[in-house]
C-alpha cells in the first residue's frame, strides 16, 4: 500500500511539474512574443 501511494505521490508531482514546465514555457513564449513585436514597432 505505501510503494503504491508513493508512486502516486510521484505520478502527480511529475504531472505538475510538466503542468508548471508547459506554463513557464507558454509565458516565457507570450513574453518574448510581447518583446518582439515592441521591437519591431520601435524600429518602425
Amino acid at each position: 500500500k505505501t510503494l503504491k501511494t508513493l508512486k502516486t505521490l510521484k505520478t502527480l508531482k511529475t504531472l505538475k511539474t510538466l503542468k508548471t514546465l508547459k506554463t513557464l514555457k507558454k509565458l516565457t513564449f507570450f513574453l518574448h512574443t510581447t518583446f518582439d513585436i515592441d521591437l519591431y514597432y520601435h524600429l518602425l
